[in-house]
């Protein structure tokens, strides 16, 4: 069974009826009235919706006369266009003939899949008229599908099965015919694209909402699924097993990048004899896979075809172009003139055939790709005639809002899950009609949706004994630290009666009745007498009820994880009160605690020392431990040491005395100290300060003697470091630069290639050189070295590097991975925490925050990054040749064979996708097969001639120095240690910081009574 659809179950059953419905998927439940055949109906009620974004806000009224209007001005704007077209397209051929430099570099280049494919090769005769033959006859095939058989082929641009097909309500996704413009959103183009009919998601913007699903297929056999797409921006299109909604190695997703048509291959035979369906999504769209997507984005579909699994290629796009160009020919064309001839007549007749709306789906690919290669008029400054209605359409599509999406449920097709016999999905038994629970109905649901609404309304049907009860016994826990039902998400026999049956009856039936306000409920809990009732229990009342059950004084209890990190946030003023909305955040951002990233192998460590739960289940009740790493927390975290310097900061310089006593009293506890807390306070403090001015003055004899011997140090490698340099003069007198020599380094105002070994570059996704640098647009270009001919285990990765944009997610600077990208070493920013570098890893085995400021000018300039492993694992990384955060140890480094590894740029790790890639620009990079020490990666990051390393500095001095020097070390090492263990006596800063520390520590700040 899927896991999470079984979790689906559990969640909504115990959260609203208090039953454990999923204890039935294997046999009938052993204690409560749940047959096996219940929880296969609800899991056709779950199953039959897809993971989804769906859109939270609505749009305007006014919305639909924009768009309207669009439609008018796109048309005017497409009629202009093609008139311009028509009467420059007699010039086409001459500047293929003679074409500017920018031209002829792309011709020169050109790759199989590109329009000037043909034109490039003709420079190499024997082999164009090879190609050209075996091309040509399947030309006509391939307009339609790959050339592999078909068991079953949706056509997107005609006849209806697009109609087979599922989309969102808020989607724009709809079907096109060949030759609809787009309007480019770019202030320098006019046109974006001129699409072949199919379905696509920016027919108005590309701010649209894009969503398109396939229906659930069967793979009873070994096949594989192929798409014609074209998309831009991380638009995404992948097959889901199950509806499982994440990628992974058995899970891949393809993230549209450049907009160019090509056909995909899914290979399926991994999952034969499972249940599939396809999903097109824009960037933002995608459930789970969302992160940190662009506003933007686009996708387009012309063709899927379900074939059975074989290992064929995907034709290259340019076999459409051959197509458009065999038809102007007679035979294989022998001159350049031949092919540019064919191509101005094939632009001719297909220019002619869009005015006339009569253009096929080859001569709209033709048009576009002429479009993308600057041949078609298409710049704005060019084009006067239209930069009005331009610039009108632009203010409205500029007006149309982003959509404000939230993780939702797409609804298709309702279908009934089988029953798994014991469980075992290899045992399938006759299908469940979804329904409710068969104890209270056992109709099933009539509707060819899911069954999703109706089991919501059984939720709250008047016969349903449950819901009522177990939502006012949850508001009644969260109130009063214990429920009624002292098993919120249990009440079948296993779980506890309840304490007081008639209030649970009476408070349900009111809760009813008022319409299922929550807010009326808690009002009605909140105005009782028991509610008011006091802390303190009476000698009577505990020897009664010393367990509170029967509720003769209210319960003393301890805040859960959240509230105690917000009351600590709150009291020292570090709270952000102005941000209510966002992506999740680290907690050492001050935040609100719901806005904590919560993930399952990486928990925030204060919340989980004060019983934050693991999320893997639903938890009517939380853990209450007390436990002394709780009190060490308090003590001892960096957290808590921050706020309660931030917090005495606050009143520190406007209050002293019992008036700053009276104050942090009342900040933390919402009281006056009495007389003898005050009393104590004061005198805390003042012992305190008595105990810094001591410690301090020791510091201060600790310090001088530590000076002094810093200076005979210095004096002893400043004498070494002198003969060393004298030593290196050459005859002419210049001195000799001796810097660590690195095993690869990268120049790329030169070339892509390794300028040591000569490993070669191979670039991807449009990576480029440029002003003598990489240029990298993080949406699918990067850089992979060949395989390094030497092994790594210790090693240093350093680079130069300018970003482009600051909040960027998880991009790879440099990265060492073994040939598959599972495991690997890298430099990367901003993938754990916005602005800020770590030294990456596969699964963060070896990745730790660092603890180091955020970044701030790498997009103005370029700045120097490294990171080292040492040989007994420590990671240090280094900003601009200095120390970044703090080094760490979180194991011994891997070990990389020969042959084994390869270097990236711009790529975190594996292949290329989403936050992984980078988007800015590196000038030159090198790999080291040790650990550099802190001087040498000043060293490097200055390329300073008069490096001097510390084994050359001891190797200068006599031993008589080499003595004084070890003596030397040892005193520093023991005077640096003295000062640590003084210094930890003194306490914080001051005595309000280490009042304010001691308040933290009360029982009463963390407990309400």
């Amino acid at each position: 069974l899927v896991k999470f659809t079984d979790d689906q179950i559990n969640v909504v059953s115990k959260a609203f009826m208090g039953l454990t419905v999923s204890c039935a998927r294997c046999h009938d439940h052993k204690f409560d009235p749940i047959s096996q055949a219940d929880f296969y109906a609800w899991f056709g009620v779950m199953a039959s919706g897809r993971p989804a974004m769906v859109r939270v806000d609505v749009p305007a009224k006014a919305e639909g006369d924009t768009r309207r209007q669009m439609a008018i001005l796109r048309k005017k704007i497409g009629r202009a266009m093609i008139d311009r077209w028509l009467a420059t397209g007699e010039s086409l051929g001459e500047r293929l003939l003679h074409p500017s430099e920018p031209l002829a570099k792309a011709i020169e280049q050109g790759e199989k899949n590109e329009l000037l494919w043909p034109l490039t090769l003709m420079g190499k005769p024997e082999k164009f008229a090879e190609r050209w033959q075996k091309l040509n006859p399947a030309a006509p095939q391939l307009a339609t599908h790959p050339g592999v058989a078909a068991a079953q082929h949706w056509r997107f641009g005609a006849g209806d099965d697009t109609n087979q097909w599922f989309s969102s309500p808020a989607s724009r996704t709809r079907r096109l015919p060949a030759g609809e413009l787009v309007i480019s959103d770019r202030e320098d183009r006019v046109i974006a694209s001129v699409l072949p009919a199919g379905v696509y998601s920016h027919s108005d913007s590309t701010k649209d909402i894009g969503v398109l699903h396939s229906g659930r297929i069967q793979l009873d056999r070994k096949y594989d699924l192929w798409l014609r797409i074209a998309g831009d921006s991380n638009a995404m299109a992948r097959y889901s097993v199950q509806s499982y909604p994440r990628d992974g190695t058995v899970y891949p997703v393809e993230r549209l990048s450049g907009g160019q048509w090509r056909w995909r291959k899914f290979p399926l035979d991994y999952w034969q004899g499972d249940r599939i369906h396809f999903e097109l999504t824009t960037a933002a769209d995608q459930a789970l896979l969302a992160v940190g997507a662009a506003d933007r984005s686009w996708f387009g579909i012309r063709d899927a075809v379900l074939a059975e699994h074989d290992a064929k290629s995907a034709p290259a796009q340019s076999d459409e172009v051959v197509a458009m160009l065999a038809k102007e020919l007679t035979d294989v064309p022998t001159t350049r003139e031949q092919l540019a001839a064919a191509f101005q007549r094939a632009a001719a007749n297909a220019l002619r055939s869009l005015r006339d709306g009569q253009i096929n789906d080859a001569q709209a690919v033709f048009l576009d790709q002429l479009l993308r290669q600057d041949l078609l008029p298409n710049a704005t400054q060019e084009l006067p005639a239209v930069a009005e209605t331009l610039a009108e359409y632009r203010r409205l599509e500029a007006s149309l809002p982003v959509p404000q999406r939230a993780p939702g449920i797409l609804e298709t097709t309702g279908f009934n899950q089988p029953l798994y016999e014991r469980g075992d999905h290899r045992q399938p038994r006759d299908p469940v009609p979804r329904r409710f629970l068969e104890a209270i109905d056992a109709a099933p649901y009539e509707t060819k949706l899911s069954g999703r609404r109706e089991l919501a309304e059984d939720l709250l049907r008047a016969d349903n004994p449950l819901t009522a009860r177990v939502m006012v016994n949850h508001v009644w826990h969260h109130l009063f630290g214990r429920g009624i039902v002292s098993t919120p998400d249990n009440f079948g026999r296993l779980g506890q009666p309840p304490s007081h049956p008639e209030l649970l009856d009476y408070l349900a039936f009111n809760f009813r009745r008022d319409g299922w306000s929550l807010k009326q409920l808690v009002r009605e809990m909140v105005l009782t007498q028991t509610w008011r009732r006091s802390g303190e229990p009476s000698p009577a009342a505990l020897a009664a009820d010393p367990d509170d059950v029967y509720l003769s004084h209210y319960p003393v209890r301890r805040l859960e994880a959240e509230a105690i990190r917000d009351a600590i946030l709150s009291v020292s003023g570090q709270l952000e009160r102005e941000a209510r909305f966002g992506p999740p955040v680290a907690g050492s951002v001050p935040r609100r605690s719901v806005y904590v990233r919560v993930k399952r192998n990486d928990l925030d460590p204060f919340l989980t020392q004060f019983d934050a739960p693991v999320p893997a289940s639903s938890v009517g009740v939380r853990d209450d431990t007390n436990v002394p790493g709780q009190s060490l927390t308090l003590l001892n975290d960096p957290f808590i040491i921050r706020s309660a310097e931030a917090w005495a900061g606050r009143f520190a310089r406007d209050f002293a005395g019992s008036e700053l006593v009276r104050t942090l009293f009342h900040q933390a506890l919402g009281r006056q100290p009495t007389r003898e807390e005050s009393t104590a306070a004061l005198a805390f403090m003042a012992d305190m300060q008595a105990k810094q001015q001591t410690v301090a003055t020791k510091l201060s004899d600790l310090q001088n003697s530590l000076d002094q011997v810093r200076t005979n140090v210095a004096s002893l490698e400043s004498a070494a470091r002198q003969r060393v340099l004298a030593s290196r003069l050459t005859p002419g007198g210049k001195p000799a630069s001796v810097l660590p020599q690195p095993a690869a380094a990268w120049d790329f105002s030169k070339d892509l290639a390794d300028q040591v070994g000569g490993l070669a570059g191979t670039a991807f996704g449009g990576a480029k050189l440029s002003d003598g640098q990489l240029v990298l647009d993080g949406q699918g270009s990067f850089i992979a070295s060949a395989a390094l001919p030497f092994a790594l285990r210790a090693k240093t990765l350093e680079a130069w590097v300018k970003l482009d944009g600051l909040d960027q997610q998880g991009g790879g600077v440099m990265t060492v991975q073994t040939l598959g990208g599972d495991v690997f070493d890298a430099i990367v920013f901003g993938e754990q925490e916005r602005r800020h570098w770590i030294a990456g890893s596969d699964n963060f085995n070896r990745t730790k925050a660092l603890a180091g400021p955020a970044e701030q000018a790498a997009q103005q300039e370029l700045i120097h990054v490294a990171v080292t492993y040492a040989d007994d694992g420590t990671v240090t990384f280094y900003r601009n040749g200095k120390p970044h955060g703090k080094s760490y140890r979180l194991g011994p480094p891997i070990h990389f064979a020969a042959g084994q590894a390869q270097v990236l740029f711009g790529n975190r790790h594996g292949i290329p996708s989403g936050s992984k890639l980078l988007q800015g620009r590196i000038a030159r990079a090198r790999l080291y097969n040790r650990a550099l020490s802190e001087a040498e990666v000043a060293a490097s990051c200055t390329n300073d001639p008069n490096f001097v390393s510390a084994e050359a500095q001891w190797a200068a001095l006599t031993p008589e120095e080499q003595g004084r020097m070890q003596d030397g070390r040892r005193t520093i090492e023991r005077l640096e240690h003295e000062m640590k263990e003084r210094t930890a006596t003194r306490g914080l800063s001051s005595p309000a910081a280490n009042l304010a520390h001691a308040l933290f520590n009360l029982k009463e700040f963390i407990y309400i009574r």
